[in-house]
């Protein structure tokens, strides 16, 4: 059901749709479209008086990716080759890639980043490297927690 947008819809309103339109003003918002008419009034009310948006389809949204993406290659009026399809010749995939980088450690990325070395965050920041090297190592099921390592 059509009305004027400036008019002030009430829940009485919705109550007056059928449950195809209901459906309908739900399913374009995103939203599950499941449950009995009671349920679809009280979410289409919902939605509107929340002012929900309406969600591109998937194929507005794959296009609108395309054009931001191809915009991207865009630089001072120059196209610049997409590296995903024009460049083949170089590129190596990320595992090989990643073992030609030099041996780094958490800190070296922290100071290079900016963040402070000192103080809480650098506390913090051990701790999380720490944890996460723990369970690493726990995960892979190499015998490094042997009490007497201690």
């Amino acid at each position: 059901m059509a009305d004027s947008d400036d008019d002030v819809k009430s829940l009485d309103y919705f109550k007056k749709w059928t449950v195809k339109s209901l459906r309908e003003f739900i399913r374009v918002r995103g939203y599950s479209t499941t449950g009995n008419k009671e349920t679809l009034v009280a979410l289409a009310f919902g939605l509107y008086s929340v002012n929900a948006p309406i969600q591109p389809t998937a194929i507005e949204s794959a296009e609108s990716k395309a054009s931001d993406y191809l915009s991207r290659l865009t630089v001072d009026g120059t196209k610049l080759p997409d590296p995903l399809t024009e460049l083949r010749d170089g590129w190596i995939g990320e595992s090989v890639g990643m073992k030609k980088w030099p041996p780094t450690m958490y800190w070296d990325v922290c100071n290079f980043l900016g963040y402070a070395t000192t103080g809480d965050l650098t506390k913090r920041l051990m701790s999380d490297y720490k944890d996460g090297k723990a369970y690493s190592y726990y995960t892979s099921g190499e015998q490094y927690w042997r009490m007497d390592f201690w």
